[in-house]
């Protein structure tokens, strides 16, 4: 509830104000301030931010640092799952990139009797690469406030770089926050307790716990 209650409004005056945020973009970015855009960006790319987390993941459970390995890995599937709701919404919301050779506006699945599921033109809202990055660092903030500051900054900077690089409005960035925080809030205490069974703590030694991986 307090998610909707923050987040709806902001999604509103997002694209109340789309037009204007989107004019104040300015001349496109260079030098360094493009490399780190296209550093944000690609590395929310679902091929490339899964299977790295998955990997590190891996390895830490084979190094029996179970706890630092189930976090991971949740946030990975938090990540995982958000950035394909996201996915699964633009599809069928059909809103129009700001940059693509097509008629702007909301189409939904269909345009002049055609589908466009999949289409990259008509895949603006909400942006997937902020679902994915928002459900990976909203996960985090969730149950670990302080460190989760850096998830949460991480989202923040992926939406930037979309933004910048001319792939979304304001508002499909903010509705992508919210889709990743939604979606990390869900599956945040179930997820938890499954992955315990992925990688169980180490075996009481002595009746007491064996340390802290």
């Amino acid at each position: 509830m307090g998610l909707l209650m923050v987040g709806l409004p902001l999604l509103l005056a997002a694209l109340h104000w789309d037009d204007a945020l989107w004019g104040i973009r300015g001349e496109p970015l260079e030098g360094a301030w493009l490399r780190l855009a296209r550093i944000c960006s690609a590395s929310a790319n679902g091929g490339v931010l899964i299977p790295a987390g998955a990997a590190a993941a891996t390895w830490l459970a084979w190094r029996r640092r179970c706890h630092a390995a189930r976090w991971v890995l949740a946030m990975v599937l938090a990540g995982s799952i958000a950035g394909l709701s996201g996915t699964l919404l633009r599809s069928i919301v059909g809103r129009a990139r700001p940059l693509a050779h097509v008629e702007q506006g909301w189409h939904g699945p269909r345009v002049a009797g055609h589908w466009v599921v999949g289409k990259h033109a008509y895949g603006a809202f909400p942006s997937g690469h902020t679902s994915l990055a928002a459900g990976f660092g909203a996960f985090l903030f969730l149950h670990r406030r302080r460190s989760g500051l850096a998830g949460l900054a991480y989202a923040a900077a992926v939406g930037w770089s979309r933004v910048e690089l001319g792939a979304h409005r304001p508002s499909d960035v903010v509705a992508g926050l919210m889709v990743g925080s939604s979606v990390a809030l869900l599956v945040g205490p179930p997820m938890l307790a499954w992955l315990r069974t992925w990688c169980p703590d180490k075996p009481m030694d002595g009746g007491r716990p064996a340390a802290a991986t």
